[in-house]
């Protein structure tokens, strides 16, 4: 597939009708399986924003540095929320070649393109899932009997938000289903996130938010404080909240302005439960 001309079977024509958050990623990323409503919002976004061209780059090398991170510190479940396109050196490969298959990786998307792609991707690899679920129905998201059965919850879990938050606008819904989601997770956890701002370039980043909202992908931009917020009581690592080619700081683009990452990256882990007879 090179011009998405073309509905796939099994999927009404109106999923390409319009953009989604996953293939403008891709496209900025320079990957050529994206629809023509991705490619103009891409463009267009681009033209408002240059610097989010590197920044697509730049998020895709930090998701394989923060799993390698989690894996250091013994992490060895992987939830990877809002997933994208699993391409080519993707979670569970790295996990595979670092721990083997025994390690879970479960992928969740709520774009049907995105999940058939996932689906397809993992049909031949033990170890890996897909998941169809919106991340603001965390409860449900954590209920469903997929994601119950591939977890022990007596280990921690490395979970990754990169690159999903700034699509979901509705400050309360997001908080919620953070909060419902820290809860879940075991201490000694990881929680890797990364999220668009204006930071650097305010009107830049507004006028390319701008652009993805009138191609109906509504972008909400959010400050340092409001990305912090996000991780709740969890203990940031590393240099702590920054840009994410600054994460970590002896990492392959430490030395590309902080503007060219358009956003703000964390690994942050969960502290061990308080002890309530010391107490």
């Amino acid at each position: 597939m090179t011009n998405g001309a073309e509905a796939r079977p099994g999927f009404p024509e109106a999923v390409y009708d319009v953009a989604s958050s996953a293939g403008v990623y891709e496209h900025l990323r320079g990957c050529c399986d994206t629809w023509a409503p991705d490619r103009v919002a891409a463009a267009e976004a681009a033209r408002a924003a240059p610097s989010i061209i590197a920044a697509a780059r730049i998020n895709r090398d930090f998701l394989l540095r923060s799993v390698r991170y989690s894996l250091d510190l013994g992490v060895g479940q992987f939830l990877d929320l809002g997933c994208g396109y699993p391409g080519s050196d993707n979670v569970y490969d790295l996990t595979r070649r670092t721990i083997g298959e025994q390690a879970p990786v479960v992928y969740v998307d709520h774009d049907p393109r995105v999940w058939a792609h996932a689906r397809t991707t993992l049909e031949n690899g033990p170890g890996a899932v897909a998941v169809d679920a919106d991340i603001l129905a965390m409860d449900q998201l954590l209920a469903d009997r997929i994601v119950r059965s591939a977890f022990d919850m007596t280990q921690s879990v490395a979970v990754l938000l990169h690159d999903v938050l700034p699509w979901c606008p509705d400050d309360g819904a997001v908080h919620q289903a953070l909060a419902v989601l820290r809860a879940w997770m075991p201490p000694g956890s990881t929680l890797s996130l990364t999220h668009l701002t204006g930071h650097w370039e305010p009107d830049a980043m507004e006028a390319a938010a701008a652009v993805y909202t009138r191609h109906g992908l509504g972008c909400r931009l959010r400050s340092e404080r409001e990305i912090a917020e996000l991780f709740g009581e969890f203990l940031q690592q590393g240099p702590g909240l920054t840009a994410v080619s600054h994460w970590p700081e002896d990492g392959p683009y430490r030395t590309a302005p902080a503007a060219r990452s358009a956003a703000f990256a964390g690994v942050a882990v969960k502290p061990p439960e308080p002890d309530r007879e010391a107490a």
